[in-house]
């Protein structure tokens, strides 16, 4: 601002009534962005008194258009329209053709919002036929969704789906995030409307890719210093260790050496002979003390060991829940501004803000997922699915981002069987993680997804193997780095992190992911030319019936409306996300908050409840203490209220304490609100057959 007033003075000064003009409608716009749209009117409409004075018709459409979006963020939609009809007019003195469709959606806007869909309508039409002859692809794009939207309210969903289809093949076809956000937001309400679930779900989930966002610097850099701090501690162990073996295999080889030398002279003198045997009983003294010293360092070191596990679980498990507790505050506080219909400024910035929080939290994940493989305790499940509909749920929802690098995402499969026998989860992980390293390393040509049968396993005739290729034209790997490109925060130099970002975890979960269920992977790749990661794993063979494949149950919360919720958490800010998260998805729920164990057990004294939301970690009495005094004192709490334990440590040790302690059910924070009406439908579901 600073700026904006000292260039006007300049301006000023020499009388140039353009640039002030411009001037004054700039710091109008930044008033505006300020929420100060007093300031920002008094500013607009000197700009524009100025643009009359003169004749800047061009300008006087931009100030007048400018105004009304002021009025229109104020809440008066008489003032905006006002403003928006004179910049049409104005628009179309001049012959602007993209100015004047620009306006139509405006007015359009405006009347949408009045309540006025048939007025809307009229003007949304009139905005498209001013752009069919126009390279105007943005806002032909933002018109027809406005179309869609219209035509959703009136319930006319053919014609909703018409124009909200157009809308997203235009928007995908020039790459714009923002357009492709709304466009498939619209779709995948519509599709939910018609009962079409899978292809709402498509929809939605390539709106939550528009909300991705680049991975946490700072956190990178901590769990970065944490590895090689523990990695220098380790092979300074293993260096003490080598020399203590130098040291004991140097004396052997004395020993050996001595007593040859005794061997030869045995025979000449009985006096060396003695002298030797003496010396062998020194020496074997020696020994024995070394040995026994080796293995005492051997035990201590093993204790070391043992003790740094230990520690590095428990910093992993801090780590999750001091990250996860706010950053469940968080997402949950986007969730619930997303649904309050925030205005159009607002969004990118909640579309970043929750972009960069589920990086930061897929980062944990990560960091977790090696600590878990390291320590044995990931599981594989073995469920009927089909692989080349997992490869097209994978590939469209990484095509935005090849679309916004401005390369090509293609898929290939040949004779793969409709379905298998396995764990698609970890499936899907691993084929993200390599497309979207090859993403990222590609700025030119694009990247191919291929899936193969190969053969039947050779040991076991109902297991078949499958092979899995992401093939880019990107810039390709040193030959010398192969090697360590599976290695953990490993990337080829520190020049690719600083350009790229990433933990350099993916490839290490990919690769182990793959091995532990009995596969491989391998890497070929060619500087300038490109790479080739691909991979076989074995999975069982199922019949081929695709209504087999489960779907995602519909909820009914009719049937929770009026239910009674105690949410016990030490978090004010998370107990603020769960009484929202609960209200938009329950019709008129009883709500009580308590901070710890304590305050829950009075609360339990003097209500009762449907639902009991029970944290784990909370000052005073946490939800473990709780559960207990609940069990030994208040059975009757157990027989009427559902227990949901809630857990920033989100590992299976912590879902069967939970368990053990007699909760009904587990969720882990940060959690979206379709998990939590998921975990609240399946716990009132095997709550009511318990009984």
């Amino acid at each position: 601002m600073e700026y904006y007033l000292q260039s006007l003075k300049i301006r000023e000064s020499i009388k140039d009534q353009n640039g002030i003009a411009i001037l004054l409608n700039n710091i109008s716009l930044f008033y505006k962005k300020q929420g100060d749209n007093k300031q920002a009117i008094i500013y607009a409409e000197r700009s524009l008194k100025i643009r009359e004075t003169i004749g800047d018709q061009f300008g006087i459409a931009m100030s007048l258009n400018n105004l009304g979006f002021i009025f229109q963020d104020e809440g008066d939609l008489e003032k905006a329209l006002y403003y928006f009809k004179r910049s049409l007019s104005t628009y179309s003195q001049t012959g602007n053709i993209q100015g004047q469709a620009l306006a139509l959606n405006n007015i359009g806007w405006n009347y949408d919002q009045s309540g006025k869909m048939d007025l809307a309508l009229t003007y949304y039409l009139r905005c498209i036929d001013k752009l069919k002859n126009t390279e105007d692809k943005i806002t032909r794009s933002a018109c027809l969704n406005n179309i869609s939207n219209i035509y959703f309210k009136k319930g006319e969903l053919e014609m909703a789906k018409k124009y909200g289809t157009a809308s997203l093949e235009l928007a995908l076809g020039i790459g714009v995030p923002e357009r492709i956000k709304n466009a498939s937001e619209t779709l995948s309400k519509i599709f939910s409307k018609q009962g079409n679930h899978k292809e709402a779900l498509e929809m939605h989930q390539l709106f939550k890719q528009m909300s991705d966002s680049m991975n946490n610097v700072e956190m990178r850099k901590a769990a970065f210093a944490k590895q090689m701090q523990y990695e220098s501690e380790k092979r300074e162990k293993e260096v003490a260790l080598l020399n203590k073996d130098k040291e004991l295999q140097q004396k052997q080889i004395a020993l050996q050496t001595f007593l040859r030398n005794a061997a030869i002279l045995f025979g000449i003198l009985l006096l060396i002979i003695g002298f030797t045997q003496y010396r062998r009983a020194v020496t074997n003294k020696q020994y024995s003390k070394v040995l026994e010293e080796k293995n005492k360092i051997i035990e201590q070191e093993k204790e070391k060991a043992i003790r740094s596990e230990h520690y590095k679980t428990q910093f992993l498990t801090n780590m999750s829940h001091e990250i996860r507790t706010p950053m469940h505050a968080i997402i949950g506080m986007i969730n619930v501004l997303n649904q309050r219909s925030p205005r159009d400024d607002q969004s990118p910035y909640l579309k970043v803000m929750r972009k960069s929080s589920e990086s930061l939290v897929g980062i944990i994940n990560n960091i977790l997922d090696i600590s878990k493989i390291e320590a044995g305790k990931i599981a594989f499940e073995k469920r009927a699915f089909s692989p080349a509909e997992t490869l097209n749920t994978v590939t469209n929802l990484l095509h935005a981002n090849a679309i916004e690098k401005g390369i090509y995402l293609k898929e290939e499969n040949v004779n793969l069987p409709a379905l298998v026998e396995g764990d698609q989860v970890r499936l899907t992980q691993v084929i993200i993680n390599l497309i979207g390293n090859a993403i990222k390393f590609t700025t030119e040509g694009g990247v191919t997804v291929s899936a193969e049968y190969m053969h039947q396993h050779s040991s076991d005739e109902n297991r078949c193997i499958l092979k899995f290729s992401v093939i880019d034209t990107g810039q390709g790997i040193a030959a010398d780095k192969l090697d360590k490109i599976f290695e953990s925060f490993t990337q080829e130099d520190e020049g690719i992190t600083r350009k790229f970002g990433g933990t350099g975890l993916g490839l290490t979960i990919s690769k182990q992911l793959v091995e532990l269920q009995g596969g491989s992977i391998h890497v070929e790749s060619e500087p300038g030319k490109g790479t080739i990661f691909s991979f076989i794993i074995p999975y069982g063979t199922v019949a081929s019936d695709l209504n087999a494949h489960e779907t995602e149950p519909e909820f009914n919360t009719d049937e929770l409306k009026g239910s009674r919720f105690l949410i016990v958490e030490d978090n004010y800010y998370n107990r603020i996300v769960a009484k929202e998260t609960l209200s938009m998805l329950i019709k008129n729920p009883v709500m009580h908050e308590a901070e710890n164990g304590l305050v829950a057990l009075e609360k339990l004294k003097e209500n009762s409840y449907d639902f009991i939301f029970m944290d784990i970690q909370m000052p005073e009495m946490d939800g473990y203490t709780a559960m207990k005094h609940i069990r030994e004192e208040m059975p009757n709490v157990l027989k009427n209220a559902m227990i949901i334990g809630l857990s920033a440590n989100a590992s299976e040790d912590e879902r069967d304490k939970c368990m053990a302690s007699g909760m009904h059910e587990y969720l882990s924070k940060p959690f979206n609100p379709g998990d939590l009406i998921r975990v609240i439908m399946k716990v009132k579901e095997k709550f009511s057959s318990g009984k």
